[in-house]
């Protein structure tokens, strides 16, 4: 979360930039000098700063009265010194910063910004070694020094309400738009590479402890796993306290990778999000997720200390299995669970759903590895076994109403590696059933007509099933194979 408050420095830093050309800027407007004769001194002022090379390619353009309009074109931010032979590609480039600030104020000390818009901006953060990397010196150069000597006060805030910075200099920012953004980030001594891109963010009003409408959209690529997201909803942002909410929120995402079944899957959420970046913690309340057939209601609690674990309380009211799962033809109803994530381990310790007539109590451990393990324990009651097996495998066998106890596992990335390594007992208890394709007492009764133990004229007929009272066998899967030594019946 440290790095994330870094980023959000970084961009305050961009907008920085562009600070020292005000004044400047203005003395060459009182005289009806073109502004940019003075970009030389303006990017020489930034470069000390920044102590990084700056190159504006673009013209400066400027409108003092009735408010002050800034506006700069192509601008370039180099890599530190410290980069060796990158030191000369772009660290950051804004292709266009407009900037709108009250005049009055400024000649007080605050610079109430009316409007900032941000188009084309590019990030390229990159780590070459455990302690280079192209972020941390401009972090520390726009730092005080007690800033400096403690890791945590990145971007504080003031107690008047928008006020974004500290010291004398007041900076208020009020409406803001970045469009077609882009982060690049490249951990080299990780081979780790994430990348955020056409990223749009809208505000309609923006300020420390003001609530304030917000729209934006994003394309996440991290490996072959790719998010399209937009979001909507009313934020209330506390730097001075690490404190971001989000309520309402909205938001609707695409995510195409092919660790997914179906290698694709959309949903839309809605809810409320309380982040505390300091604790590294986000809390989800009363959300509402719908994706596919699917909606899920309930919370969730995130956190990031210690890689990413979280806990959730989830109502689901339909799970079609087959959309995740190929072949796998079961609809799961109102469902409840509560469970952890932590360490690559899905636990599920309480799981409740009802199918086919009946229930299903238990719990369920997902392992993500390279093939992910499964295990299920539990106990289906009342079940009916004859629609169990016709949305399983079209099987039109056996009927009845079914309770079974089971403790499976398996491994695999599809239905067919699945059902290939499933190993484990199930007990089968069968009530008021009948096997279906076979009338028993029709071939008996035929049997006695021939030994002449019936009358030649008896009239039998084949109801193609035989009934029973119970049945009941212990079954054992081993690699996908299923066996049974104790089947019973009575009739």
């Amino acid at each position: 979360m440290r790095f994330m408050k870094k980023i959000l420095k970084l961009l305050l830093i961009l907008v920085a930039i562009i600070i020292p050309g005000i004044i400047i800027a203005g003395i060459a407007a009182l005289f009806l000098v073109d502004a940019n004769h003075f970009k030389p001194q303006l990017v020489h002022l930034a470069e000390q700063k920044l102590g990084r090379k700056l190159i504006v390619d673009g013209d400066f353009s400027l409108q003092l009265y009735p408010t002050i309009a800034i506006k700069l074109n192509q601008t370039h931010l180099k890599n530190p010194d410290s980069f060796g032979d990158l030191k000369n590609n772009d660290f950051a480039y804004v292709n266009t910063a407009r900037l709108k600030i009250e005049l009055l104020p400024l000649l007080k000390g605050k610079m109430n910004i009316e409007q900032l818009e941000l188009e084309g901006v590019k990030l390229k953060l990159t780590r070459l070694a455990p302690n280079l990397d192209n972020w941390s010196d401009l972090v520390t150069n726009f730092n005080t020094p007690s800033e400096n000597k403690k890791e945590s006060e990145e971007v504080e805030g003031e107690e008047e309400n928008g006020d974004l910075s500290k010291g004398k200099f007041k900076v208020k920012l009020l409406e803001t738009m970045l469009e077609n953004a882009e982060i690049l980030y490249q951990d080299k001594t990780a081979n780790k590479e994430y990348h955020l891109k056409k990223a749009s963010f809208y505000t309609e009003k923006f300020g420390t402890n003001t609530l304030t409408a917000i729209k934006g959209n994003f394309i996440f690529v991290a490996g072959n796993t790719h998010t399209s997201m937009a979001y909507q909803g009313k934020m209330l942002f506390n730097p001075k306290e690490s404190k971001l909410e989000l309520s309402p929120l909205s938001l609707s995402s695409t995510i195409t990778s092919p660790k997914l079944p179906g290698g694709k899957l959309t949903s839309v959420l809605a809810g409320a999000l309380k982040a505390d970046w300091k604790n590294q913690t986000f809390n989800l309340n009363n959300i509402t997720l719908k994706f596919n057939d699917s909606i899920a209601k309930g919370s969730a609690n995130i956190d990031f200390a210690k890689g990413l674990s979280a806990r959730f309380d989830l109502g689901l009211n339909v799970l079609q299995l087959d959309k995740y799962l190929p072949d796998a033809h079961l609809a799961l109803n109102h469902i409840q669970t509560s469970g952890t994530f932590s360490n690559q381990i899905l636990n599920l310790s309480s799981l409740k759903a009802n199918l086919y007539k009946g229930s299903f109590q238990g719990s369920s451990k997902i392992t993500f590895t390279q093939q992910n393990q499964y295990q299920v324990n539990g106990k289906f009651n009342q079940v009916d076994i004859q629609a169990l097996l016709m949305s399983l495998k079209n099987i039109n066998k056996i009927s009845g109403s079914t309770n079974a106890t089971l403790n499976l596992t398996t491994a695999g990335n599809n239905a067919a590696e699945i059902k290939r390594n499933l190993s484990g007992p199930v007990f089968v208890d069968i009530r008021q059933g009948a096997l279906h394709g076979l009338d028993i007492d029709y071939y008996l009764n035929k049997a006695q007509i021939l030994a002449k133990k019936l009358p030649a004229d008896t009239q039998v007929t084949d109801n193609k099933k035989t009934p029973f009272d119970q049945l009941t066998g212990n079954f054992i899967f081993q690699n996908g194979v299923i066996s049974n030594q104790d089947l019973r019946g009575s009739a």
